[in-house]
């Protein structure tokens, strides 16, 4: 197996990357996109339920997301200052 075989097998295989569902709250510039994702956090010694939410900045391409909808982001290399998610797939 020579280096060339190697390579190729390393860019099929695909690696874990992170993903999260959230909704379009604002459209800010062109191909971008911020979302909120919410995630109930449990306090440790009180048991008590919170709601956490955070905004994130992602690449949508073909400016199609709209506030609103529903989407899922994945991780990806750093676009610009703030914006290190593209958006993946859109929901009703």
């Amino acid at each position: 197996m020579n280096k060339k075989d190697t390579k190729d097998n390393k860019r099929d295989t695909v690696k874990h990357t992170q993903e999260l569902t959230g909704e379009v709250v604002r459209k800010s510039g062109d191909k971008t996109v911020a979302v909120s994702v919410s995630s109930v956090k449990v306090h440790k010694l009180y048991s008590k339920r919170r709601v956490q939410t955070s905004v994130f900045l992602a690449h949508d391409a073909k400016n199609e997301a709209e506030v609103g909808q529903v989407v899922t982001i994945r991780a990806c290399r750093p676009l610009s200052a703030r914006k290190r998610w593209k958006v993946v797939e859109k929901s009703k």
